[in-house]
């Protein structure tokens, strides 16, 4: 049993969950239904049958590997947290006069682990650095992953568009900030990276690659 309060003539669309989306209600077969419809009148009560639920799909096992750390970076230009994943190759600890070029990858979230990827499938980043760190004529990266947020069209994008009179976009230029005067800098206090520009790469898809073509642009 529930009760919320609004005013008359609020239209609004709901479905019942048990909790989260993951147990979202079902038809009777298993099968998606439409959102269900309200429109307030007056005080009244609303009795609601449940024909079947969700089942979860279980998490896939993590595919995270190697040497990695991460941490919740506060950015002061963004006004928010980011969490940020850094893997290092097999020779950061085993040679410790040595600087790495750093390879920044956006969308985080999709770069190391099936866990935490959007679609259950990661870029496998981790596993192809290994493999260039291990070649007789070794390339050992420092690889960057930096999660996207709820504002990800906005950040990735650099021309702003009115979308159903929002205005939506237009704020690559400021992440750009963001990667390259605030991150890298922190990355390269912590870590042995070269910090050439040489050295240092920016890699997305999708929107991630228009930003980056937008980085090259400018920067």
């Amino acid at each position: 049993q529930a009760n919320a309060q609004m005013e008359i003539g609020t239209r609004i669309e709901y479905k019942i969950t048990r909790g989260s989306w993951s147990t979202v209600e079902k038809g009777s077969g298993g099968s998606e239904i439409r959102n269900r419809t309200l429109i307030v009148t007056a005080p009244q009560t609303v009795e609601i049958q449940v024909a079947n639920w969700a089942i979860p799909k279980p998490l896939p096992a993590s595919t995270a590997s190697g040497d990695l750390r991460w941490i919740d970076f506060d950015s002061q230009l963004l006004g928010s947290k980011r969490r940020i994943t850094v893997w290092l190759p097999p020779q950061y600890r085993a040679d410790l006069q040595s600087h790495f070029p750093a390879v920044y990858l956006l969308d985080g979230q999709n770069v190391f682990d099936n866990q935490r990827a959007a679609f259950g499938i990661e870029w496998r980043a981790d596993e192809t650095a290994k493999e260039l760190a291990q070649r007789p004529d070794p390339k050992p990266l420092i690889l960057v992953a930096i999660d996207n947020s709820k504002d990800r069209f906005d950040e990735y994008t650099p021309v702003a568009d009115v979308i159903s009179g929002n205005t939506v976009g237009g704020r690559a230029d400021a992440y750009l900030e963001f990667v390259a005067n605030e991150l890298k800098p922190w990355v390269d206090k912590q870590y042995r990276t070269d910090r050439s520009p040489e050295s240092t790469a920016i890699v997305g898809s999708s929107l991630g690659g228009l930003f980056v073509l937008n980085a090259l642009h400018k920067r």
